[in-house]
């Protein structure tokens, strides 16, 4: 797991850095050299986006360009998105946009190849025409890092590489260099070595490999933006003889490469995925390598191809359904052998024990899954949106799956439905009633709003989310109502895809994107009243430049007015699973569109960044509203607050148990505190494995996760003013809620419990939650205050939360007066403290 945070932080480290950068320029270089000559050809990884620019002219024919960019949407989104960005790191948010935005247009590639001797991946990432950010990388990231990350600079074959080393794997580095026009990064064992071999020609390119012959030098009906592909028999012989399972009495010796067999992958191929434009339409390419004959998952892929001479009777007015194959009896004993085989795989008679739990189902369920339910069922299936489900806006879906055996399913769901009943008797209610001579099952499920109904006809099921859009479907089957037949515009892009198929699936962009103009305006009204309400002390000023912001947005007629129906369908053959696409605009169904949705997703990351924050944030101050709330309760219960220590003369502060260990039946943790030896060391042996339990209400979300020996708090008690306070009697001017021998009492705040914080967060000099003195109970000792020598502050932008002796929590900003902090943390000073400025931490 610690490799996999390596390498996924190593990625991340890669993209800031580039964002970093680009504050000090972008300065292409003449000499030019293909990108994909450093990427090696041993790649089980490959991705490559050629950039709009190099397709620039295709890019601007598309209904694509026109709905998203050239009608201002995305550009609009993406002032919103950074808008909720924090003013503290703005720079750096545009920093990101511009770099993601001209990685769009300029392209890159990616490879990840496994060299031998080492379980470290090489994964290489090129920037095309990027080589200008090289001095400005250099120059800017060790002030962004800090001094804890030594950066070294060195000549590498007439290169100048960057580059910084792991101090807990040999050989692994993180570098990065320009060359070709372009900047090289590259992550791994050996890394530098590695790729100026393959640039200078000393090992094979990527452009050598059978893969990139096949898949990317063979050109397509449509102009090429992007080309990916995973290499599955490159990973499994790389990890096939890998033991997953020693032997055992009971147990088998188990590799990866017996568990791919078993799977049915083991005869697996490549995936792989390729997009592009042709005329005004997105168009993609995707396969799956799966020769026959398939067995273990992969045979599930063998569906009977269908036509759209199977679809139901439709309403008139779909956009959107999705048809498919698919043979439930077929599925059922596919499935049920795989659990045998994985049974016996992985254990001694494990085949007998899925015979036995299957043998137990028919009692279980009160019918046998395959003869009554699976084999009443027919082999094609359908989802719809249905405008007559009654859901705000017209929207809805309804459901039909084809019907083998009427009679015998009306009665397997009479007793599927009767067993509900009788298990959630005040949660669950079937009501049923005649509608054009069937019987139609209206299901009410608690104080949902929504009524689901059923109906078996003579050849369909039908499920919808109201009785009116069964008995709509049920009118169309009789004939009284009009069903969908494809429009023009629907005809062709079903014209451009497969007629038979295993899955097809068609829909209309339209809805969708006037749905977005349509109601973010009162999506973000109640973003901001919900924001106002929790900081009624902030300035209005980002919110009113916010708003203003949706005058931007273009009407719904000017976003759709070029956009068409999606079409997207798979097929089956020897070879393995296809699945083609034909879009306007990215939308429900379809695996196309990935130019616009990569540039939008790269738009839009600093907002999501900034909400993920605003998630942690929220959850950081719940957990010391819970803290101080434990707190009050152990107050309740001994008549004032524990001590900052657990009382232990023959123990020093430092050896003692910490107050955190005290209030543990307050917060629901009972069964951790009745394994501490209260009368021993907190790290004594007697108490390892409770002090070992990592305790999710300690830890901050934002923090970073560092190396530790023992499970960490990022909340401490806060212990008064000076080295001296954690000794101070309750009496002092710079006493503070917290000391190593003393309990105080609410009694004993004499400046007011609103006025005084007892527990605050910490960013540095973390410690065990068990551990008595420094790593749970400090101090005020050196200006400043928070985010300075004390290691009071948090991983939050401009200050961190405090827990006052009150129950309340505010958000004290890094900047806050050193005489109100002093104040603040001492019970008995007698200032006059005026805490209008700051909020409540909501």
């Amino acid at each position: 797991m610690r490799r996999h945070w390596i390498l996924i932080g190593s990625i991340l480290g890669i993209c800031a850095v580039v964002a970093s950068a680009v504050a000090l320029g972008w300065a292409a270089s003449d000499e030019k050299k293909p990108v994909e000559s450093f990427l090696p050809a041993d790649s089980v990884l490959y991705i490559g986006w050629d950039g709009t620019a190099r397709n620039k002219e295709a890019w601007e024919k598309t209904a694509a360009y026109d709905a998203l960019e050239k009608s201002g949407l995305l550009g609009t989104l993406t002032k919103i998105a950074l808008s909720y960005v924090p003013a503290e790191h703005k720079s750096d948010a545009d920093a990101i946009r511009d770099v993601l935005k001209s990685i769009a247009q300029k392209g890159f590639s990616v490879s990840l190849s496994l060299p031998k001797g080492t379980e470290i991946p090489l994964i290489v990432l090129v920037l095309q025409d990027a080589g200008g950010l090289e001095p400005a990388l250099g120059a800017r990231l060790p002030r962004l890092v800090g001094e804890s990350v030594k950066f070294e600079s060195l000549m590498v074959r007439g290169r100048k590489v960057t580059r910084v080393r792991s101090p807990e794997h040999e050989g692994v580095e993180l570098a990065w260099w320009a060359e070709g026009g372009h900047l090289v990064a590259v992550f791994g064992t050996g890394g530098v070595e590695s790729v100026l071999d393959v640039a200078e020609g000393k090992s094979p390119a990527i452009t050598t490999s059978a893969h990139w012959r096949k898949y990317r030098e063979d050109r397509q009906d449509f102009n090429p933006l992007f080309c990916g592909w995973l290499d599955v028999p490159g990973l499994k012989n790389r990890f096939a003889t890998h033991v997953v399972q020693e032997k055992s009495e009971k147990e088998p010796r188990l590799t990866v490469g017996q568990l791919l067999e078993v799977f049915g992958v083991d005869r697996m191929g490549s995936i792989v995925c390729r997009c592009g434009f042709r005329d005004q339409a997105l168009v993609s390419d995707f396969l799956v390598e799966a020769p026959a004959p398939r067995t273990g998952l992969l045979a599930l892929l063998d569906q009977r191809p269908i036509t759209l001479a199977e679809l139901p009777p439709l309403a008139k007015d779909t956009s959107t359904f999705a048809l498919c194959s698919f043979d439930w009896s077929k599925a059922y004993d596919v499935i049920v052998k795989l659990a045998r085989d994985i049974g016996d795989t992985v254990a001694v008679n494990g085949g007998a024990q899925v015979d036995s739990f299957i043998n137990q189902l028919p009692a279980l369920l009160g019918f046998d899954l395959k003869q009554d339910l699976l084999n009443s069922l027919g082999d094609v299936i359908c989802v719809y949106n249905d405008s007559s489900a009654p859901i705000p806006g017209g929207f809805g879906f309804g459901l039909a799956i084809r019907v083998k055996d009427a009679e015998r399913l009306k009665k397997t769901l009479q007793t599927v439905f009767d067993r509900l009943q009788a298990q959630f008797p005040n949660g669950l209610t079937v009501t049923r009633d005649e509608h054009h001579g069937r019987e139609v099952s209206v299901i009410g499920i608690g104080p949902l709003p929504i009524r689901p109904a059923l109906c078996v006809d003579k050849h369909w099921l039908f499920v919808g989310l109201s009785p009116q859009a069964v008995e709509a479907s049920l009118l169309r089957v009789d004939g009284k109502l009009d069903v969908w037949k494809p429009s023009t515009e629907q005809q062709t892009a079903l014209d451009a895809v497969p007629k038979k198929f295993q899955m097809l699936c068609l829909s209309d962009p339209r809805p969708t994107y006037s749905a977005i103009v349509t109601y973010l305006p009162l999506v973000l009204t109640v973003v901001e009243q919900a924001m106002s309400a929790q900081r009624p002390g902030q300035a209005k000023s980002s919110s009113g430049q916010r708003m203003a912001l949706l005058t931007e947005l273009p009407p719904a007629d000017l976003l759709t007015r070029a956009m068409f129906p999606n079409a997207s369908a798979w097929t089956v053959d020897d070879r393995g699973l296809h699945g083609q696409s034909r879009e306007s605009a990215p939308g429900l169904v379809g695996s196309g569109g990935i130019a616009v949705s990569a540039v939008a997703v790269a738009l839009l990351l600093p907002a999501v960044q900034a909400s993920r924050e605003a998630a942690r944030r929220t959850q950081s101050r719940n957990n010391i509203k819970q803290i101080v709330l434990a707190l009050h309760n152990y107050h309740d219960t001994n008549n004032g607050f524990p001590a900052g220590t657990h009382p232990n003369k023959n123990l020093k502060p430092e050896k003692r148990l910490s107050w955190f260990v005290d209030i543990l039946p307050y917060v629901e943790l009972q069964s951790v505190h009745q394994q501490i030896d209260l009368d021993k060391a907190w790290d004594d042996p007697a108490n390892r494995q409770a002090v070992m339990t990592p305790i999710k209400l300690f830890l901050n979300p934002s923090a970073p996760q560092k190396k530790s020996t023992y499970p960490v708090t990022h909340y401490v008690g806060l212990a008064g003013l000076g080295a001296e306070g954690p000794t101070l009697p309750v009496t002092s001017p710079k006493a503070g809620c917290f000391a190593y021998d003393r309990m105080t009492r609410i009694s004993d705040i004499a400046d007011g419990t609103s006025n005084t914080a007892i527990v605050g967060e910490i960013s540095k000099d973390e410690g065990s939650w068990a551990a008595g003195g420094r790593p749970t109970i400090r101090p005020l000792t050196a200006r400043p205050y928070i985010n300075g020598p004390d290691g009071l502050g948090g991983a939050h932008p401009g200050g961190c939360f405090f827990g006052m002796a009150d129950g309340s929590v505010r958000f004290i900003s890094d900047k806050v007066d050193p005489k109100l902090m002093e104040a603040i943390v001492t019970i008995n000073g007698g200032e006059i403290v005026n805490l209008d400025g700051l909020n409540d931490g909501r």
